[in-house]
């Protein structure tokens, strides 16, 4: 028996179906799928608290200023500045409220100070801002050094020659029944011509050219 047919063919039970239809359309009730959201934390606690804002996205910004303080927190993407994003922006280190609640000497020292000598090291304070964003540029240089030396001390050059026999790694890795027993070299070849740029070209053991050359890193020697 269809269900659907058998309650349309019943008057009184199509109007009770009517009737619940109307009660139902008076609530707002939205369905969210989070199906498609995937990535991070923000995503999933945005995705769980769903906001209805009907009003139009706007694009115009009333700081103007937005363009120099972008500079300041691009400096401390990725790596160590040794300072505060907030003190590269606005010259000095964040008030928190409970430092207020709780008066820290800091801000027990800048509530004794006078108006004007506040505003005059508060001036001293953005004119060395420049000061701070350099010496937090060249802190992040410095790191970056150290990293690349560390880094440089474990790599080993290779250097082949022209006459050398090197084994080719398999690229594009290939499907294979036998799974991790797959083999990942294949070769031995010949090395015929060697390039500046870190290239070489290679020959079978018959002497058969290769299409194109093959870069140094997707070689490795190979001893008899």
């Amino acid at each position: 028996m269809d269900p659907i047919k058998y309650i349309f063919e019943k008057p009184a039970l199509t109007g009770r179906v009517a009737r619940w239809q109307m009660i139902l359309t008076e609530y707002d009730i939205q369905y969210t799928s989070q199906k498609a959201i995937k990535g991070s934390v923000l995503s999933d606690y945005l995705a769980q608290q769903p906001i209805d804002d009907y009003q139009p996205m706007k694009f115009e910004f009333p700081d103007e200023d937005i363009s120099r303080k972008l500079v300041s927190w691009v400096l401390i993407f990725g790596t160590s500045t040794g300072a505060t994003p907030f003190s590269l922006v606005y010259g000095m280190e964040a008030v928190l409220p409970v430092e207020v609640q709780i008066p820290s000497l800091r801000v027990l020292m800048d509530v004794k100070l006078q108006e004007a000598e506040w505003v005059r090291t508060r001036y001293e304070e953005l004119s060395l801002i420049e000061e701070k964003r350099l010496a937090a540029i060249c802190h992040g240089q410095l790191y970056q050094q150290r990293m690349k030396r560390a880094f440089d001390k474990k790599v080993r050059p290779r250097v082949y020659h022209v006459g050398d026999m090197v084994l080719k790694r398999i690229l594009p890795p290939q499907n294979d029944r036998r799974g991790k027993w797959t083999p990942n070299y294949e070769g031995p070849f010949v090395v015929k011509k060697v390039f500046s740029g870190g290239a070489l070209l290679l020959t079978t053991m018959d002497g058969e050219d290769f299409p194109s050359p093959v870069n140094a890193d997707a070689v490795k020697k190979y001893f008899v």
